[in-house]
């Protein structure tokens, strides 16, 4: 699982993962101001993710089809912050 995370663009998308449930914790504890910045950082770290990915030279398939997956996970964890 680990060998996953080596992987230069997966861990942006952790990381943007990570950023997204914070801002939704902060925006749950009426700290919005703060959500709204940590979910920028989230939006940032989603697009800069398929940018090293996009870059990433002999990139194993198999991390590939990994970070498609955490890509789309990241994308539902974001759902919460889109406007209708």
């Amino acid at each position: 699982m680990l060998k996953y995370l080596w992987d230069p663009a997966n861990a942006i998308t952790i990381t943007g993962l990570v950023f997204s449930s914070t801002s939704l914790f902060l925006a749950l504890s009426e700290r919005l101001e703060l959500s709204v910045a940590v979910a920028l950082w989230a939006v940032l770290s989603d697009h800069l993710d398929g940018f090293v990915a996009g870059r990433t030279k002999r990139r194993d398939p198999d991390v590939a089809n990994m970070g498609a997956s955490l890509d789309g996970f990241a994308d539902m964890s974001m759902e919460p912050f889109c406007l209708r």
